[in-house]
């Protein structure tokens, strides 16, 4: 999600089918660092028992002289680690989630959900399950893997997969954007979702998972990571995922529609640094790399306590975003480029997006004249934007623009979210080859509304997908489109080369058009869960804005 996000608090008291927990000796584990205990589950309405382990360290805490370097391998432990309680949530900026941990910097953590039962061998003989790892959103500024729609109990028990969600460090200790950093390890979040990463392909085996059989997904800025992977980790002999889903984000158009008046990028680090009155007396914006006066401010940062830069980032009047920098290492300067001329991984792609993205982030735009002030790019096409969102009437996916506000959501939903995700899912399928399957969210529940208005909000489908829906007042429809989606999902997670999750691939159609399923409860749904919406229909505004997608003037920040 985006940082301004505000989260439906789903309670643990409150998660669908709240597993029940004992302790058992069979929920053990050795691993490279030593073994850990979990804690054995049984999800009601299945017979299926799933191991859980909480907070396994993937790498060594990056406290002290560690802040703001890239991860290292965690040190061994010589006695069995307890994995039964939620792990430390990386320090967060502006998140209004609930947490089920505390916030720390020590928090490099993994946990992993799977099946007790051993894997039973496929056609092939390889006898472990296919592995699905999660990457959540937050902007880069907060999220965590303890929360309770991340559990992935469900998912382990109804879809014999297993799941491991992970935490990665977020704002300025995720992405220190200091001259005295170099260029190519200034991403160190990025970098720690690889070595989770990593550490599944050395590990997973022994919760009865095939490293060579991994998915990664994730929404919003989690899906934008999965985006920069798929971007980045093109050599096929050292990729550690086969698959990836991308709900709700494509970092290539990440940047379109920055918030305005937000302080971002390199910007953001001189007044970090001013404000923990760390500027020597000879440092300002525009030291050098490799500098005195820069590596001082650094040095200086990195002392400070950490509840104070928390403090900080968090100040109501600040507005400061920390975000990857294009390094061509874990993020690409021409992404657009790179996929024209094949150089990303060429892996099957599930892309996806919800029916009222832009609901989130609309804020007090109440007419399209503020909204194209807000957004200058988007003021060229006004006429053609009056045209296809007219005010009053219907939207092109039958959307009620009743009033400025939800005109501007429709926009912000159809530019930043629904033709992205067309331009990449078309383009690895069309010039690519590569097996790509398309999603569309509608639908709305009692018990996961935010506010009024919203809709079929950003993010909104995550509980559906996880089956971590609130139990309470939960509707049949609801568990049923939750059931669809998941078994779509781990479906395409154990075949992505074969029916992937269930229906046509782009680009199976006729004429240029193809079939994309819609998880949506108000119309009549197949057997499997999902009706189907002709992408033509679903993409009919995007030739507005591809010319800004082309211009390209911007990094992408979430």
């Amino acid at each position: 999600m985006k940082p301004s996000s505000i989260t439906a608090p789903l309670a643990t008291s409150l998660i669908a089918g709240v597993a029940k927990a004992a302790t058992n000796a069979s929920a053990i584990a050795t691993l490279k660092s030593g073994v850990v205990l979990g804690t054995q589950k049984t999800f009601p309405g299945t017979e299926t028992a799933v191991n859980e382990f909480l907070g396994i360290p993937y790498a060594a805490p990056p406290l002290g002289a560690q802040r703001f370097a890239l991860p290292a391998p965690p040190v061994p432990w010589p006695t069995p680690l307890n994995a039964t309680a939620w792990p430390n949530a990386c320090i967060q900026q502006g998140n209004t989630d609930v947490l089920l941990a505390p916030e720390s910097e020590d928090c490099l953590y993994v946990n992993v959900f799977a099946p007790a039962s051993p894997p039973v061998p496929d056609a092939e003989g390889n006898g472990g399950r296919a592995v699905m790892v999660w990457i959540h959103g937050g902007g880069f500024k907060s999220g965590s893997a303890s929360m309770a729609r991340h559990d992935g109990t469900s998912f382990a028990a109804r879809q014999d997969v297993v799941v491991v969600t992970l935490n990665y460090r977020l704002g300025p200790f995720g992405f220190p954007i200091s001259p005295a950093v170099p260029k190519s390890e200034q991403n160190v979040g990025l970098y720690d979702q690889r070595f989770a990463l990593q550490w599944v392909q050395e590990n997973i085996a022994h919760f009865g998972g095939d490293p060579s059989k991994v998915t990664i997904f994730g929404e919003s800025s989690g899906a934008t990571s999965v985006s920069r992977l798929v971007g980045t980790m093109n050599e096929t002999s050292s990729r550690p995922f086969r698959a990836a889903i991308q709900q709700s984000g494509v970092y290539e158009s990440a940047w379109v529609m920055d918030p305005p008046g937000d302080v971002i990028g390199p910007a953001a680090w001189p007044l970090l640094v001013k404000s923990l009155n760390c500027t020597s007396s000879k440092s300002n914006s525009n030291s050098t790399l490799g500098s005195a006066e820069a590596a001082a401010d650094l040095a200086c940062v990195r002392a400070a306590p950490a509840c104070s830069i928390r403090a900080l980032i968090n100040d109501p009047s600040a507005s400061w975003s920390f975000y990857p920098v294009d390094d061509d290492i874990t993020q690409l300067s021409n992404p657009d480029r790179a996929r024209a001329e094949g150089h990303i991984a060429k892996v099957p792609l599930l892309i996806g997006t919800n029916a009222n993205e832009g609901t989130m982030w609309t804020g007090s735009w109440t007419d399209l004249e503020s909204y194209t002030a807000a957004f200058p790019m988007l003021a060229p096409y006004t006429e053609a934007l009056n045209t296809t969102y007219p005010l009053g009437g219907r939207g092109p996916n039958g959307e009620l623009l009743a009033d400025g506000w939800h005109l501007n959501a429709a926009i912000d939903t159809d530019m930043e979210y629904t033709c992205p995700a067309s331009r990449v899912a078309q383009d690895a399928a069309f010039h690519l080859g590569l097996p790509v399957w398309r999603y569309w969210f509608n639908a709305t529940f009692p018990n996961t509304v935010l506010r009024e208005g919203l809709g079929v909000y950003h993010s909104s489908e995550i509980p559906i997908v996880f089956g971590s829906y609130p139990q309470v007042n939960a509707t049949a429809e609801e568990a049923s489109l939750s059931a669809a989606m998941q078994t779509a999902w781990a479906n395409f997670a154990k075949d992505p080369y074969g029916g992937g999750p269930g229906w046509e691939t782009v680009g199976s159609g006729e004429a240029g058009g193809y079939p994309v399923a819609a998880f949506d409860v108000g119309t009549d749904p197949n057997a499997r869960g999902w009706s189907f919406l002709d992408n033509r229909t679903l993409d009919s505004a995007c030739g507005i804005y591809e010319p800004i997608y082309r211009q390209r003037v911007g990094s992408p920040w979430w």
